[in-house]
């Protein structure tokens, strides 16, 4: 699990643009970047896959570097110099975070009893969420529930949403433990 900022281009008029913890394969490059080291993974049609990879700073390091950006810039900006300008290269629309599509992991504890599968599938086809894999394991030998991990395919965040809420009025789901982006597959 990491903490991702990703961005994205969408078609041709679009960037999606999100901040979140997400799961990432374990051998993608990201997965190596461990302890105060930050990395920048790229990935494009004419370089392939790129990674800059170094230490991070602390937050007094970048509290002091993100205040001489703006002291630099406003120097500028009263000596009557050009400022911070606009880029005229990235004027595309940030899409909201409901369109933005991804793959996620749902776990749930559910009752253990016949029937209660069928019920959680339809939940998902009746949103047009395809499950990609489906993982059940006991809670504990007592108990008369099981924990269920699904991995969806891609699907968009407010498809997401309908499905939890769904998920939480149903009787046969005792709770949702966590949800969670997948993202490097």
């Amino acid at each position: 699990m990491k903490l991702l900022a990703v961005c994205e281009r969408v078609g041709d008029e679009a960037i999606a643009a999100r901040v979140h913890p997400t799961l990432i394969p374990i051998d993608h490059p990201l997965a190596s970047v461990r302890g105060a080291f930050n990395a920048v993974f790229v990935e494009s049609e004419a370089s392939g896959e790129l990674m800059f990879y170094g230490a991070g700073a602390g937050g007094i390091e970048t509290a002091s570097a993100v205040l001489g950006d703006v002291v630099m810039a406003a120097k500028r900006h009263l000596g009557g110099g050009s400022g911070m300008n606009e880029s005229s290269h990235a004027d595309l629309t940030i899409m909201p975070i409901d369109d933005i599509v991804t793959r996620y992991q749902i776990s749930m504890e559910v009752r253990d009893q016949s029937g209660v599968l069928a019920v959680i599938a339809s939940m998902f086809a009746d949103l047009d969420i395809s499950v990609e894999t489906l993982e059940q394991s006991p809670v504990d030998t007592d108990a008369d529930t099981v924990m269920l991990t699904i991995i969806t395919h891609e699907t968009s965040e407010r498809s997401l949403k309908k499905l939890m809420e769904k998920l939480n009025s149903k009787d046969e789901v005792v709770e949702i433990k966590g949800q969670i982006r997948v993202e490097g597959v």
